[in-house]
């Protein structure tokens, strides 16, 4: 540090010194600020996906009520446009395929819902895989052979 006093005999520093101590504050917190920006677009990113996510799940569990409520028995599809988040979604449920290694176990089925979106010019898409095991339903005659068994 260079000593100068000025008229009134107070020190301080020279113009270069302070130009020197801006420059390498300024050289120390750039990366913090893009570090930061960096760091904000990731959480804004994964908060959205994550979003995605939590439709698709609620998706899903409609559209079991739903599947129940129409008493689909084989494969069954549908799909729904949510407005806000702007999101397409996708339900599909079918038999499990024949070469899975499940596939010995009757009555089950592969449920997938596949969300859809754009996000800054790109179509992303998030997908839930779920199996479930359908109760099958009891055949009429064996109901009708217990009612003709209780009345005798």
């Amino acid at each position: 540090m260079i000593h100068s006093k000025n008229s009134h005999g107070v020190g301080g520093f020279t113009l270069i010194e302070a130009l020197m101590a801006i420059t390498i504050l300024a050289l120390i917190i750039t990366p913090l600020f893009i570090l930061q920006g960096s760091i904000l677009r990731n959480v804004t990113y994964f908060s959205q996906r994550l979003r995605r996510v939590f439709l698709a799940k609620n998706f899903l569990f409609e559209m079991r009520i739903e599947a129940e409520k129409q008493q689909a028995e084989q494969a069954f599809a549908l799909e729904k446009k949510i407005d806000e988040p702007l999101t397409q979604l996708a339900y599909k449920r079918e038999k499990l395929p024949k070469e899975s290694v499940l596939s010995s176990i009757e009555d089950l089925y592969v449920e997938r819902v596949k969300a859809t979106w754009e996000q800054q010019g790109q179509q992303l898409t998030q997908e839930i895989v779920s199996i479930v095991h359908k109760k099958p339903k009891p055949k009429e005659e064996k109901k009708e052979k217990k009612d003709e068994e209780e009345t005798t």
